[in-house]
């Protein structure tokens, strides 16, 4: 590897470090996706009228995981949660999204 490929991969790898760290990086887009804090999961699948099981199935995570999240034994993580809190909003898009 040469001198100035070098330095064009340390540049890219400081780019992706500013970015991750929520600093601007020239001529890349910055997209925020919000976490929420808490999310509903028994409420989100009551008004889809499912069963645990069946919102598992559905939404592709694990049984013991809904009951868990449902008893507050377990909190989701933050890609469950975006996607918990996406279901709630829009469960027709996710469920489309998947086929």
């Amino acid at each position: 590897m040469d001198d100035k490929s070098f330095e064009n991969l340390m540049k890219g790898v400081q780019q992706a470090v500013d970015y991750v760290q929520g600093k601007s990086v020239k001529g890349i887009r910055k997209y925020v996706v919000n976490v929420p804090k808490k999310v509903d999961v028994k409420a989100t699948r009551k008004k889809l009228n499912m069963t645990q099981k069946t919102f598992a199935e559905t939404f592709g995570f694990s049984l013991q995981a809904v009951k868990y999240w449902e008893s507050n034994r377990r909190e989701p993580e933050a890609a469950a949660k975006v996607l918990l809190n996406t279901i709630a909003y829009s469960p027709e898009t996710v469920i489309m999204a998947n086929r």
